[in-house]
């Protein structure tokens, strides 16, 4: 689809709410935020969403500690990104793996928990009771820009990243084809 056509219908969309009477000032400053996006993206020339080969798209979040924390600040390593959620049972239950391969390539991994659809209390308690050792940082997006971006279609959804900030691959679920991947990426 061309740039300006994208643009068009977008720009149409925000037009539409305003005659439809929307009265939401949440919903008009969520299409506001997507069209400006959009339009930066576009005179980027940068991808909106996550491809394999491509730039992570990158983001700014509260870490654990209520410090920003962006994606781009960990050019030159190798990056993990976990979307979980203390309620999700197979982001739990993978715990023990990535425990173990945080360990494993200590030094050469590293890895951002990102946490989705979540109480901020229940993440926190949740990271603490279960000692998990990576970065952590909490998505309280409620339009879910972010999950979109990175094409989440389901939990867990892991992406791993080069060190030049290139989406490598992507894995929905916990299975064990990310950690083969990472043993042939990371040389076990």
């Amino acid at each position: 689809m061309k740039k300006t056509t994208l643009l068009t219908m977008m720009a149409t969309a925000v037009m539409g709410l305003g005659l439809a009477g929307c009265n939401n000032a949440r919903q008009q400053k969520a299409v506001q935020t997507a069209t400006e996006q959009q339009a930066e993206t576009t005179q980027n020339d940068t991808p909106s969403v996550a491809e394999e080969g491509q730039m992570a798209p990158d983001f700014t979040l509260q870490d654990i500690d209520g410090q920003n924390f962006t994606l781009s600040s960990l050019r030159g390593k190798t990056v993990v990104l976990d979307f979980w959620g203390s309620w999700c049972p197979w982001c739990l239950r993978g715990l023990p793996k990535m425990k173990e391969y945080y360990t494993k390539y200590s030094g050469q991994l590293e890895i951002v928990g990102i946490d989705c659809k979540d109480d901020e209390n229940d993440w926190k308690t949740c990271v603490r009771e279960n000692q998990i050792p990576w970065k952590h940082v909490y998505n309280s997006d409620d339009e879910d820009s972010l999950q979109r971006a990175y094409r989440l279609e389901g939990y867990p959804h892991k992406v791993v990243i080069d060190k030049d900030g290139r989406v490598l691959k992507m894995f929905v679920g916990e299975v064990p084809e990310f950690y083969t991947y990472l043993d042939e990426l990371l040389g076990a």
